[in-house]
């Protein structure tokens, strides 16, 4: 695939070596978005059934009790599993609860019986876990679909060693994009996970637009 995008250079066993890391890296890059992107989620669902503990306690949120049975016995969905995971996390670091254990048979109490003072209890643990998983992120992370910065960036490298001039535009008439950039994108792409792939040549073509826009702007070094 290289030779076609570069037919006037010969690449070493090293260079091709090089690419496959990369792109290698970019998979991984693609993979820690949708962890963070995940645990923004979690940090807002956490946050919400904060929110209505506090305003409902004794009377709470059909959909609060489902959040909070992550743990209970029959089917539950992987992110509520996750969710009273996190909360119990953080139940746990209070002294007067301690452990794990404790912290999910005060879950299941407040299910059985909502009380004023456990839903108290939880809705302080539901914001202390989001912000715990926040802290985990970072501010507010990268920018999503960041991780194909880095995927320009490694076709510009490549550009730059074979000599190749990374030309990219697009038809001011047919609207259709063209250039070696957008070419070498598109069939570098089908190295990825499918979740990765551009939706179409023009989904293509903006991200290249946004990535290099914001590679831009970052310092020499970093380019």
């Amino acid at each position: 695939m290289l030779t076609g995008l570069c037919p006037d250079f010969a690449f070493s066993a090293s260079d091709i070596d090089d690419v496959y890391w990369g792109l290698a890296s970019v998979i991984g890059s693609w993979k820690a978005e949708r962890e963070r992107l995940n645990s923004i989620s979690q940090a807002r669902a956490l946050i919400a059934i904060g929110r209505k503990l506090s305003a409902n306690a004794k009377d709470p949120d059909p959909a609060v009790i489902t959040a909070l049975s992550g743990h209970e016995t029959g089917w539950r969905q992987a992110s509520d599993i996750e969710l009273v995971s996190q909360l119990a996390e953080a139940l746990a670091r209070k002294p007067e609860i301690g452990s794990i254990a404790e912290a999910n048979r005060r879950i299941t109490a407040f299910l059985k019986n909502p009380t004023q003072t456990d839903a108290t209890i939880l809705a302080a643990a539901c914001l202390d876990a989001a912000q715990n998983l926040k802290e985990q992120v970072g501010g507010s992370g990268r920018p999503k679909l960041d991780w194909y910065d880095d995927f320009t960036k490694l076709l510009l490298e490549i550009a730059q060693k074979a000599g190749i001039e990374p030309a990219f535009w697009k038809d001011r008439i047919t609207g259709e994009r063209h250039g070696w950039l957008f070419e070498a994108a598109q069939q570098l792409e089908s190295f990825f996970h499918a979740g990765m792939h551009s939706p179409g040549g023009e989904a293509c073509g903006k991200r290249l637009e946004t990535s290099r826009r914001r590679l831009s702007k970052r310092r020499p070094e970093s380019v």
